[in-house]
């Protein structure tokens, strides 16, 4: 069993024939000298840190009805948005074919003119230094090559989900997307520098961390007038308000999405506790995510805002100080002027 210690993030790897025989467990953090408390029958981690600062956990209260009805409808439907586009899930079923070839996907693109420009555009953005020289799919493929490729695929196929005009967020065209690419470059980064085997994964988190946004958008724009309210009360606090005005939050929903997309655990999870990490059992990505997240809005907040709003123990599991969070966010920023410059 792989247990992280909700105080300071070190992880402990305990042999299951050393768990003792009983539903519950605790014991004491050598490193910071908390207490870890264990749930053995489930193997998930029971107790969370103590905030600090402001930013503490939505309080959680019973849903009335209404909220539960509403909440449900929208989880069991899950029509207000499209899956992925169809050509992207076949190319990547390809691609896991090992008797594929670049020649195999780039037939299946070209079907898609609106898809293979995007990917070109894409391709030719300076961030993959690339300006001016792709310009073929096939050849995409080739100079490229399969992970950049996918990478390229899933920034495609989130552009096309998260470029809207959002009303009920006050959020004109253009913004969420913006926010979710630096989200994911900066999840890529951190997930780079602590734990490389994901960070293929952490980008695509990134990319989608905010999707429940653009389903409950028409619900919060019927409710505008007590959202508003909300945020103003909870100092722009978008999780607290969603949540005082429809008795659940964007999280929530994104979880349902990701399951309607086949979307692996690890990055569910992630998604659905990207604001409060501690509250995911140890979940790796869900501290990168909580991380670059508050990176990509460090242009506006700052860093002293970035250490406000961090969770406490957030720093300490990353391994971070905050003097990292500033040469991060500057990287973060340069690769998306660089990824949107031609797009």
């Amino acid at each position: 069993m792989i247990v992280y210690c909700p105080g300071c993030g070190k992880k402990y790897e305990i042999p299951d024939d050393r768990l003792p025989q009983k539903k519950m467990a605790s014991f004491t953090c050598p490193e910071c000298k908390g207490t870890v408390k264990l749930n053995l029958e489930d193997k998930v981690v029971l107790n969370v840190p103590s905030c600090r600062h402001t930013e503490q956990p939505p309080a959680e209260k019973s849903a009335s009805p209404e909220e539960n009805t509403l909440k449900n409808t929208i989880l069991q439907t899950m029509n207000d948005l499209p899956p992925m586009p169809q050509v992207i899930s076949k190319i990547r079923e390809i691609m896991l074919n090992p008797r594929s070839n670049f020649k195999d996907i780039a037939q299946v693109i070209e079907k898609d003119q609106a898809i293979a420009a995007m990917i070109l555009k894409t391709a030719n953005s300076a961030y993959y230094g690339m300006i001016g020289m792709v310009s073929s799919i096939h050849q995409a493929s080739v100079v490229l090559g399969y992970d950049t490729l996918n990478e390229i695929l899933t920034i495609v196929g989130a552009s096309t989900l998260l470029g809207k005009k959002l009303k009920g967020y006050n959020m004109d065209s253009g913004i969420l997307w913006r926010h979710s690419l630096a989200v994911a470059i900066a999840a890529k980064i951190i997930a780079a520098k602590k734990h490389p085997a994901i960070e293929n994964e952490a980008f695509s988190a990134g990319l989608i961390h905010d999707s429940g946004k653009l389903v409950l958008d028409k619900y919060l724009f019927v409710k505008k007038e007590i959202f508003e309210k909300e945020l103003k009360k909870n100092k722009n606090n978008t999780t607290k308000a969603e949540k005082n005005t429809l008795g659940f939050d964007h999280t929530e929903i994104a979880s349902g999405l990701c399951k309607k997309w086949n979307i692996p655990d690890e990055q569910n999870i992630a998604i659905r506790y990207h604001h409060y990490p501690s509250q995911s059992s140890g979940n790796r990505m869900a501290y990168i995510l909580h991380a670059a997240d508050l990176i990509a809005a460090m242009k506006i907040i700052g860093l002293e805002g970035f250490m406000e709003k961090v969770e406490d123990g957030a720093m300490a599991y990353l391994n971070f100080v905050p003097e990292d969070m500033e040469g991060i966010a500057q990287e973060v920023n340069l690769a998306v002027e660089k990824m949107t410059g031609s797009l």
